[in-house]
């Protein structure tokens, strides 16, 4: 009986210490593992509709402009906060707000911003940054993990698949995902502001942005569900998939797939007027 005592008792510091030992943005990635893969299924079919012309793919990035815009403000008037003032360091390189801009600039014209407006599920996310900042404020440290190193890692995907679909000129429309620095070196400077950061944190606080990091996805989720696409965005966005990622050898294949996203495109149609 007492074996079995010091077994458990062993266990249990074993993992404890485990937990010490693993760096705190590795506790994020674990913790919205799940939440990720949906994520990035729902954001990898819409972004299908995106790049069936510039027009839409300017519409999609103007979504996430407000976000940045607000995210980088919030963190720029945070800079002598003992958390997040190791965030602000990092502005001077990151400036996705601006980047925004150059490709909604180019993308839509000069009349873009009259033209582009935050939808509902966009204002409740401002809604709720500007609520964290005055509330509680380590929490912001959720979100700018998680949009800024999501802009880093997936949006050299986008961007390398948006300008061989939309035939985008060198450095133009693609602003947004390009970088003074190596993005690897970037995410790099990241990952350890944010990790020294949340050793300035509580357990209770540490726990409490673990929950609000998988928050965001549900946020962006929202904020993605609600691009709208027609009936006839679907076999567009397939024969763009098909000339853009699959090569000619692969015709049957490509042929098979865009049926298959035309169908989810009709079911998705059909679920949201049930």
């Amino acid at each position: 009986m007492s074996a079995m005592t010091n077994s458990m008792q062993s266990s249990k510091s074993s993992g404890a210490e485990a937990q010490e030992q693993q760096l705190f943005t590795q506790r994020m990635r674990a913790a919205s593992k799940n939440a990720h893969r949906s994520s990035n299924n729902l954001v990898n079919m819409k972004l299908l509709v995106a790049f069936t012309n510039r027009e839409r793919y300017g519409a999609a990035l103007s979504l996430f402009y407000y976000i940045f815009t607000a995210l980088e403000g919030h963190i720029e008037a945070l800079k002598d906060d003992p958390v997040l003032g190791r965030l602000s360091a990092l502005l001077p390189q990151m400036q996705r707000a601006s980047a925004f801009e150059t490709d909604l600039l180019y993308l839509m014209g000069p009349d873009w911003k009259e033209r582009c407006s935050a939808p509902p599920a966009v204002r409740k996310y401002l809604y709720h940054l500007q609520q964290l900042r005055e509330r509680d404020a380590y929490l912001l440290l959720a979100h700018f993990y998680t949009q800024e190193v999501g802009m880093l890692a997936g949006g050299q995907i986008i961007r390398r698949m948006a300008r061989k679909a939309m035939s985008l000129p060198e450095a133009s429309g693609t602003a947004v995902f390009e970088y003074r620095g190596a993005p690897s070196e970037v995410q790099k400077g990241i990952v350890a502001a944010v990790n020294q950061a949340a050793d300035q944190l509580s357990e209770a606080q540490q726990e409490q942005v673990l929950q609000e990091h998988v928050r965001v996805f549900g946020f962006n989720n929202s904020i993605i569900s609600g691009f709208e696409v027609s009936l006839l965005d679907w076999p567009r966005a397939a024969l763009t998939t098909a000339t853009t990622v699959l090569s000619t050898t692969a015709l049957l294949g490509a042929a098979s797939l865009a049926a298959g996203l035309a169908a989810w495109g009709v079911m998705t149609l059909y679920r949201s007027k049930c």
